[in-house]
């Protein structure tokens, strides 16, 4: 979820402190594990929404970036996408990394996200069809 195993390891130190120093909030959930599992998962959802990260170029699916203007260079291109991709709105940024970065399926991004699936359905739609619309509009100009 977090890209790379050092972010996910500060990840679990900074949320292991954390939860030492709130250990008696925790007292009062009756599943204790699933509370913290909960916890870890929206620690690190506030870390990416922290950190806005940009994808790497390299990471961008084919399919988005796939153009029939020779004109544009392959690394043009995917600047093209990734500025698109960061204009999103910040909820369908973290929907489409966790989508076509990550893999997760719409339902598990339901969950992360806290949304019903078909609020991440239409989110993903919607942001897809944005990045097409944009990336046409901006390559013929």
């Amino acid at each position: 979820m977090l890209h790379n195993q050092h972010d996910a390891e500060d990840a679990v130190s900074d949320f292991y402190i954390k939860v030492l120093e709130k250990k008696d909030q925790f007292s009062k959930y009756d599943n204790l594990k699933g509370a913290l599992i909960r916890s870890m998962k929206n620690h690190c959802i506030n870390l990416l929404k922290s950190k806005k990260r940009l994808l790497p170029l390299e990471e961008i699916p084919s399919e988005i970036t796939d153009a029939t203007n020779p004109i544009f260079s392959d690394d043009k291109r995917l600047a093209l996408v990734q500025t698109i991709i960061n204009e999103l709105s910040e909820k369908q940024r973290i929907m489409i990394h966790l989508r076509m970065i990550e893999g997760y399926s719409m339902k598990q991004i339901a969950e992360i996200m806290e949304e019903k699936v078909n609020t991440v359905e239409v989110n993903i739609s919607r942001a897809r069809k944005r990045i097409r619309t944009e990336y046409e509009n901006r390559r013929s100009k």
